[in-house]
């Protein structure tokens, strides 16, 4: 269990949305996921094994971290130790919608698993994973771009 740290992370993703989220629904439970994903992919705690799923990077261990918070009413801190440039960095990911943070996750995913590939070649692989997501994926191989 890393309730603490996943607390953190949640309140991060809470300021980056610019609401609290929930994982009682499924845009919470998706943001959550994914935010914690590309947090700790920026190095931030805790950090979960992530297979790529349906709708990209998912942990089973997160899922049961966070259903076990809600089952024990376990509080989200007021603060957090994330970084003030990990959060705006997040906002802009995580308020660009659901397919573009799905997409930027499975680029990132890709990236992670083959970092000597050059940028079209992670286009051309998170394509064929997520072919409904062609135009949020180049975004999303743009901004990654940009950034690194």
């Amino acid at each position: 269990m890393h309730h603490d740290n996943l607390g953190q992370m949640i309140r991060a993703i809470d300021m980056a949305l610019g609401e609290e989220v929930s994982a009682k629904d499924f845009r919470g439970r998706f943001m959550i996921q994914k935010g914690c994903y590309i947090l700790a992919q920026w190095g931030d705690e805790p950090k979960y094994v992530h297979p790529l799923y349906i709708r990209g990077p998912y942990s089973d261990d997160l899922a049961d971290d966070y259903d076990e918070m809600l089952r024990t009413h376990a509080e989200i801190p007021p603060e957090t130790d994330i970084p003030a440039e990990h959060i705006a960095k997040l906002s802009e990911i995580l308020r660009s919608g659901v397919k573009y943070t799905e997409a930027y996750s499975t680029v990132l995913m890709t990236r992670l698993i083959n970092p000597y590939s050059d940028w079209e070649t992670i286009k051309r692989i998170s394509n064929r994973i997520k072919p409904n997501l062609n135009s949020e994926i180049e975004d999303a191989c743009q901004k990654l771009i940009a950034e690194s």
